[in-house]
């Protein structure tokens, strides 16, 4: 079988199904977008999304918006005693 022919696709199901399980509590990402309106915008969003993806694969290359992530810690416990807490 020649595998050079094979392109790797993501199908608009498979992105509106995360999109719609998202939980709109969880804190926005880097680009500010509340879960929210990503879980009510699912079915919109799902097509641009798949061909954002889909072109990023043909490329090989991912966008450098798709690259970052803004991470907050929290302290387990209301008394921080250590850095594991």
């Amino acid at each position: 079988m020649d595998l050079s022919n094979l392109t790797l696709t993501v199908e608009e199901s498979e992105i509106r199904h995360p999109l719609r399980s998202i939980n709109p509590r969880k804190a926005t990402g880097p680009d500010g977008v509340p879960g929210r309106v990503l879980k009510d915008c699912a079915d919109q969003l799902s097509g641009i999304f798949t061909k954002i993806f889909n072109q990023s694969l043909a490329l090989s290359t991912v966008p450098p918006c798709l690259k970052s992530s803004i991470i907050f810690p929290l302290p387990k416990k209301s008394h921080i005693s250590s850095l594991s807490d």
